[in-house]
């Protein structure tokens, strides 16, 4: 897979690869993959930002994904600025010393136990055909009444750092870097790649599957993960172009799949089957009650898997495994 930084910082290129290295075949600059782009961080929050600018770059890359990062400084007693005005705090045009400036001005009579700030970085993957992922890290600190250190940038000279008992401006580039905010949400990044790795591991090993509706984007995800058919209906809190029900055949098993809630599912158990034999289904799917039940009537297997994530009547969290071999199905729930 193909990763675009949406950057040329050299310094920020090499951790990114360093960190997410094991996710992607290749990891390119802006430069590098010869894309040229100025998007605009009007966003409220640091993630808002982020995942814009990684969106718009892959919109236009020739890659799988792209990767853009937000960061500036938040101060509690400003509310939570500069924020994301940062960069720009003493207004356009303005460098890191007039920012510094006004930030010491409306700090200078906050006492020092409500200096605390600290530096945010937001990331964000845009993945095609898949959702983004936005983590974000931070470094807890404190402003000082007057800057100490020559190292560094930005608000750097005001930002204490009470483990290392020095300013992130006193610190090496080495030290800073293995604490800071971009990395820490790098890592987080990185932990929920391994998660979803986790996940498409432990998927059953499926041929097809049935989502009986109420989340289509999940069904998507499931398809995306497992590599396997994704057969869906709509749900009651599903919105879209999508079939309330449907029929498919699975070596040589018809089967009839629905939400429910057309159904009065409390259960209507008697309906359902009535509609299955209407379809020449030996098989009846419905969600909609999240309530696991394997029922047999009028020759029709009538199940409902309950709900992996909200099951209801004491169930335990569950799906449903359809085992099909010589034309016949057999049906079984599996509690997780």
């Amino acid at each position: 897979m193909r990763l675009i930084i949406a950057s040329n910082n050299a310094h920020k290129v090499r951790e990114i690869k360093e960190i997410l290295g094991d996710y992607f075949s290749e990891i390119l600059s802006l430069k590098e993959a010869g894309i040229a782009i100025d998007v605009e961080e009007d966003g409220e929050t640091f993630e808002q930002n982020a995942l814009k600018k990684a969106q718009e770059v892959l919109k236009i890359a020739d890659a799988d994904a792209a990767l853009s990062d937000d960061s500036g400084l938040m101060v509690d007693a400003l509310d939570g600025a500069p924020g994301v005005y940062s960069a720009r705090f003493a207004g356009e045009g303005h460098d890191d010393a007039a920012n510094n400036a006004k930030l010491m001005d409306m700090m200078r009579l906050v006492p020092e136990e409500k200096r605390t700030a600290r530096f945010v970085s937001a990331v964000a993957l845009a993945r095609r055909s898949k959702e983004p992922m936005v983590c974000r890290g931070a470094v807890e600190g404190s402003i000082l009444y007057a800057p100490q250190g020559e190292n560094g940038f930005g608000y750097d000279p005001l930002f204490f750092y009470a483990p290392a008992g020095l300013s992130f401006a006193q610190m090496s580039a080495e030290n800073k870097n293995a604490i800071s905010h971009r990395k820490r949400a790098l890592e987080a990044l990185k932990a929920a790649l391994e998660a979803e790795k986790r996940v498409y591991a432990a998927l059953p090993n499926a041929d097809a599957w049935a989502f009986l509706g109420d989340g289509q984007r999940e069904a998507n995800l499931l398809e995306e993960m497992s590599g396997k058919p994704v057969y869906t209906v709509k749900g009651n809190c599903d919105a879209g172009d999508i079939a309330e029900e449907q029929v498919i055949t699975l070596g040589g098993v018809r089967i009839f799949m629905t939400h429910g809630h057309a159904y009065a599912i409390a259960l209507n158990s008697y309906r359902l089957m009535l509609r299955a034999q209407e379809l020449d289904c030996a098989v009846a799917l419905y969600g909609h009650t999240h309530v696991s039940e394997i029922e047999y009537a009028g020759g029709v297997q009538i199940v409902c898997p309950g709900s992996p994530s909200v099951p209801r009547r004491g169930r335990r969290k569950s799906f449903a495994k359809l085992e099909i071999e010589n034309g016949s199905a057999m049906a079984s729930i599996v509690a997780l």
